[in-house]
């Protein structure tokens, strides 16, 4: 739920992290260091503050959710309305910026100060069974799921408006032409579930009229090992059976199709099972690929009852990695045809590909042009798009198409407006152009050694090095540092063994790279 850094002035022996709301179980950050023990009295925070030397930040800009702002590095800011109010903040050293956005972080009022409610169920991915003691949460209020893995959600306000895109292909070589189809909803939720031994559930496009009910089956992913992939599929009442397929690319000689009449094998090939078929409704129906062998992975959804349509089901998919939840799919509202065709993975990196399309032709034995989905009109207030494509260029279309026509990686956004509010999301060197979708060559000398690296990574260049990043093949950024000299030391001893994709900001230009985790 929360990650603390502890402040780096203040005095006192004591650092007061929070207190904890006994009956919501609601949690307020206090993060100050304190000479007196806390819990006796009340006292005025401390907020803290990063001395000036041990960083060049200039400039602040906080954006509290309300229609008003403030430049200011430690704001008071005082919230007259009852709701909840997502709070941004960019801050800039002059020479690149950086803004951290989270997502209903304030909520005023009693009970939240609206009138809808949540219910739903909570199970594990693998077995099917319920989760009990599973902390699930929307806007500011929680709820921990009964013995028999049930939540419920009451006092919910008006959700906001969500900005969110997929594009496919993200890789390939240039000239390479990318469709972008926006995914954005108004009236939206970020709703998480958690539990010891389990990834955090997150999903942020879920919709719940105002003053109505939504029901949201839930199912956790245990914890997964290094090179280990799982998909979980989720869905509502109807259809009642929906099922999950793989295929496989060559595995010791064959080919494999993972579905409930051939459910696969986790300790031989295809090194892949269907770990749950659910056949009445909700789910879970949970993939696992236990060993990824090089090539095509291509993995779908199947509507085995044909009726209602597919795209009726209200479904979601999640793909985890052992680096946590990677991806996060709702399905299409238009399209036709019995299969939702998911995404493929490259089997040598694990980098997945979104499709994320309705098709009435089988996915996985041909290619097919694929169907990018539009929100109906009816069912939102959005009502324009600026997209940005990484390149210089931008487009005003819902869902464009665009071409790269030269190599590198390329961070895209889509700014989405509903004649009030504006959101944007940003996905980071999400386009990637070049031969293996990794280009190498660079003409700015550095040093950046050992490779592979376990503990510690030493970059040395002949230029300032402003920042380094470094991300996960999926496109999780695992790891940053913020610099202004010619050298730069990166701790990555916490990653997980395996290949990652290092990126450095010089004030000459970028480098990308690949860089090899050792144990």
């Amino acid at each position: 739920m929360h990650n603390l850094q502890i402040p780096t002035v203040g005095e006192g022996r004591y650092w007061d992290i929070c207190t904890v709301n006994g009956a919501t179980g609601a949690v307020s950050i206090i993060n100050s260091i304190t000479s007196d023990e806390p819990g006796g009295k009340s006292f005025d925070l401390m907020p803290p503050k990063m001395p000036q030397n041990d960083r060049e930040i200039i400039s602040w800009d906080w954006n509290f959710g309300d229609g008003t702002t403030t430049t200011l590095q430690n704001p008071s800011h005082t919230f007259t309305n009852d709701g909840t109010y997502t709070v941004s903040l960019t801050v800039s050293d002059g020479v690149t910026s950086k803004t951290e956005t989270k997502t209903q972080y304030i909520v005023v009022g009693e009970g939240g100060g609206g009138t809808a409610t949540l219910t739903g169920l909570v199970t594990d991915a693998l077995t099917g069974e319920p989760v009990p003691d599973a902390l699930v949460s929307i806007a500011g209020l929680t709820d921990y799921t009964d013995a028999d893995g049930n939540y419920s959600i009451t006092g919910i306000p008006a959700g906001t408006l969500n900005a969110n895109f997929s594009g496919t292909p993200t890789t390939g070589t240039s000239p390479l032409t990318v469709q972008f189809t926006d995914l954005s909803s108004e009236s939206s939720h970020t709703v998480t579930a958690s539990h010891e031994g389990y990834t955090t559930y997150t999903n942020s496009q879920v919709v719940i009229a105002d003053g109505g009910s939504l029901e949201l089956a839930i199912s956790l992913s245990p914890n997964l090992a290094t090179g280990q992939m799982r998909f979980v599929l989720s869905w509502g009442a109807l259809p009642e059976d929906l099922d999950s397929h793989l295929k496989t690319p060559s595995i010791e000689g064959n080919t494999y199709h993972v579905y409930y009449s051939t459910q696969g094998s986790a300790d031989s090939p295809p090194y892949a099972i269907l770990d749950i078929d659910d056949t009445d409704s909700y789910g879970p129906e949970t993939t696992t690929i236990y060993n990824l062998y090089p090539g095509d992975y291509h993995y779908y959804i199947e509507n085995y009852s044909e009726d209602p349509d597919i795209i009726t089901s209200g479904a979601v998919v999640q793909i985890f990695n052992d680096n946590g939840l990677i991806h996060n799919l709702q399905i299409p509202t238009v399209g036709q045809g019995l299969y939702w065709d998911i995404c493929t993975v490259n089997g040598s990196t694990g980098a997945v590909n979104i499709i994320n399309t309705i098709t009435d032709m089988e996915p996985g034995g041909r290619s097919f042009d694929p169907m990018p989905p539009k929100m109906p009109r009816t069912n939102r207030e959005i009502i324009s798009w600026n997209w940005s494509f990484g390149d210089g260029t931008s487009s005003a279309l819902q869902n464009p198409s665009h071409t790269y026509n030269s190599n590198g990686s390329y961070t895209v956004s889509l700014t989405v407006n509903d004649g009030t509010t504006s959101k944007t999301e940003t996905k980071t060197n999400m386009i990637v152009v070049g031969p293996d979708g990794i280009m190498e060559s660079f003409e700015n000398p550095m040093k950046i050694y050992p490779n592979p690296v376990t503990n510690q990574l030493h970059i040395a260049a002949e230029y300032v090095v402003l920042e380094a990043a470094v991300y996960a093949i999926s496109g999780q950024q695992v790891a940053f540092k913020m610099n202004n000299g010619k050298t730069l030391d990166m701790d990555v001893s916490s990653l997980n063994s395996g290949t990652y994709i290092l990126i450095i900001t010089t004030e000459k230009g970028i480098r990308q790279m690949k860089i090899h985790k050792g144990l």
